[in-house]
C-alpha cells in the first residue's frame, strides 16, 4: 500500500502527521494448508476445496503474489491410493484452491501435502476416503420375537467399503 501516513498526537501538544511511505508484503517464505481435507467418498472432489496459502515470515497471506506453483499430493505413496483431477495450480492473491480433485480409492488415516520450489511442505490433518459400498453389515441385531410383535430394538443395517468404512448408502 502507497500514501500510508502516522500521526502522533498527545494532549496540549500540536500533532504531527509523517511524509507518506510505502508498505509493501514480506517475500513468501512457505507454503501452508489453509483448507484441510474432509472425509470423502473416493470419486468425489473434496467440498469444500483444499487450498493452500503462500505465506510470509510473519504467517501473512502473500496476496500481491499470483505467480506462485503449488503442487498437490498424496503425503506417502502405500497401496494405490492417488488422486485425480489438476494437482497443480498458481496462486491466485496469494491462494491456490484445488477444486476438482478427487481420491482414487479407500483409505483410512491418509494425509495429503502441498509443496513448492523454496517454499517447503506441509502436510493436512487426517481424512478417510470412503469407497463404494461392497458389503452389508448389521450394527444392530434382531432379536427373537412373537410372531405380529415389533422388534424390541429395530434391526440397523450400514454399509461399507471394502476397509470397513460406512459408505452413502
Amino acid at each position: 500500500a502507497t500514501g500510508i501516513t502516522v500521526r502522533a498526537s498527545a494532549t496540549n501538544l500540536t500533532a504531527a502527521t509523517s511524509a507518506a511511505f510505502a508498505v509493501t508484503p514480506a517475500p513468501a517464505v512457505a507454503v501452508r494448508i489453509a483448507q484441510q481435507p474432509g472425509n470423502v467418498n473416493v470419486g468425489t472432489a473434496f467440498n469444500p476445496a483444499v487450498t493452500a496459502e503462500v505465506r510470509d515470515s510473519l504467517g501473512n497471506r502473500v496476496t500481491s503474489d499470483s505467480a506462485t506453483v503449488v503442487a498437490l499430493a498424496v503425503n506417502d505413496t502405500a497401496g494405490t491410493f492417488g488422486l485425480s483431477g489438476t494437482t497443480s495450480r498458481a496462486v491466485i492473491g496469494g491462494l491456490a484452491s484445488f477444486s476438482g480433485v478427487s481420491v482414487t480409492a479407500p483409505a483410512i488415516g491418509r494425509r495429503l501435502r502441498v509443496s513448492s520450489p523454496g517454499l517447503g511442505v506441509d502436510s493436512s490433518t487426517v481424512f478417510n476416503a470412503i469407497g463404494p459400498v461392497t458389503q452389508l453389515v448389521f450394527t444392530t441385531l434382531p432379536t427373537s420375537v412373537v410372531r405380529g410383535t415389533a422388534f424390541a430394538a429395530a434391526p440397523v443395517v450400514v454399509g461399507r467399503d471394502a476397509l470397513g468404512g460406512s459408505g452413502d448408502c
